[in-house]
């Protein structure tokens, strides 16, 4: 069973804690929010180990990985830490802010530990890069792709 820390609680890490809750093989072990009413509401509803420091929560050898669930421009830094420190990372979207810091984490770690929320899923060029993806086996072997929209617009 993996352990999974959400990192941020607000508008989407709850969307996160859902979609873990049923899957078998990870368990919500803990959160990290600045917000300490935001880390009392999980804490309360899931029964979690609290960190207000991401870096001392990377220290917790326990967590095999975290979601990171906060504003973009905090995604790149956190992404590294978290690899530097032998997490896996599920990010939401966008995963970094700029092209250069894509190909840094390119360049610098194993991709296959960094799993990128993508939206947007219709448009043809995130088809494109799925399919290349795929083909190329860039990321290793793909396993599936699973798409879900809630909600109805207009």
């Amino acid at each position: 069973m993996k352990k999974v820390c959400i990192v941020g609680y607000g508008a989407i890490g709850p969307v996160h804690a859902k979609a873990l809750e049923s899957v078998e093989q990870a368990e919500i072990y803990a959160i990290c929010d600045i917000d300490a009413e935001k880390r009392r509401l999980c804490k309360e509803k899931y029964q979690v180990v609290e960190y207000d420091d991401f870096d001392t929560m990377l220290q917790d050898d326990k967590i095999d990985a975290v979601h990171i669930c906060t504003p973009h421009y905090l995604h790149f830094e956190m992404i590294k830490k978290a690899l530097d420190a032998g997490k896996r990372v599920v990010v939401e979207k966008p995963a970094v802010m700029k092209k250069e810091e894509l190909q840094a984490l390119y360049d610098g770690y194993d991709v296959k530990k960094i799993f990128p929320i993508v939206q947007n899923r219709s448009q043809r060029c995130i088809k494109e890069l799925i399919k290349r993806t795929a083909d190329e086996k860039a990321c290793g072997k793909l396993l599936g792709v699973k798409g879900i929209v809630t909600w109805s617009r207009d």
